[in-house]
């Protein structure tokens, strides 16, 4: 095991931070909906210096801590993966990305820009999931006919330049999933919050309300309803 001498204080640095799966956020670029990218799992990996410990985090809802051990330079080897089975992460060093294999499938996941990592939670590590997503899906500088003011939707789920609405939260697990056959986002203000859906048309976002409905099973379920905002993106 890795000891935590001074001396030994850079052993992994270059492991350090926050990476995240590279085929779903290209997929989620791409598509701009997360609904899309139902097919695949998002995954964030987080490791900090002095913790011998590797946390992973999936769709945003669920995580798991496992211990490590660091082989070489370039490779740290968890023991009791899923099924107590080991698994050994790699770092490429020359193209920047970690890398772990299941079976015949590779996992590539690379580090989010800085600005999107999350520090505010005292009880989990700083984690990315929630902004990256949030960047790629709705946040950017838009525009609405007749009103000079911008409008903005920060990373951070804060919204500014609408009266009615200052916040949204995008669903990306949990069983918010359950509630509506596509996109789901949480938008809220003074008035209260409600849950929504978007469309992308090239530069044009619409927002959709949702009406809420009765399944058999009493679970709550939700149908597009009025467009509440329609938004050209200029930055």
């Amino acid at each position: 095991m890795l000891c935590a001498c001074s001396y030994n204080k850079y052993r992994y640095s270059f492991f350090e931070g926050n990476w995240v799966l590279i085929n779903y956020l290209d997929t989620l670029e791409k598509y701009r909906s997360i609904s899309k990218t139902g097919h695949l799992e998002m995954q964030e990996i987080i490791l900090k210096r002095h913790v011998d410990s590797v946390t992973f985090l999936y769709n945003n809802s669920e995580s798991h801590t496992f211990p490590f051990y660091h082989k070489t330079s370039n490779q740290i080897v968890i023991e009791n993966y899923i099924n107590n089975k080991p698994l050994s992460i790699y770092i490429n060093e020359q193209a920047y990305y970690l890398s772990y294999k299941i079976d015949s499938e590779q996992f590539v996941f690379v580090k989010p820009d800085e600005r999107l990592i999350d520090s505010s939670n005292i009880n989990f590590p700083p984690y990315s999931t929630q902004r990256v997503i949030n960047s790629l899906v709705l946040g950017g500088i838009y525009k609405q006919a007749n009103n000079d003011i911008p409008i903005q939707f920060y990373t951070n789920g804060n919204i500014s330049g609408l009266k009615d609405f200052t916040y949204y939260q995008t669903c990306i697990g949990g069983d918010c999933r359950s509630f509506y056959d596509g996109d789901l986002v949480l938008i809220g203000g003074l008035k209260g919050m409600q849950y929504c859906t978007w469309e992308w048309h090239g530069k044009t976002l619409n927002i959709f309300a949702l009406n809420k409905v009765t399944l058999p099973d009493e679970k709550p379920f939700y149908k597009k309803a009025q467009k509440l905002m329609e938004l050209t993106k200029i930055k």
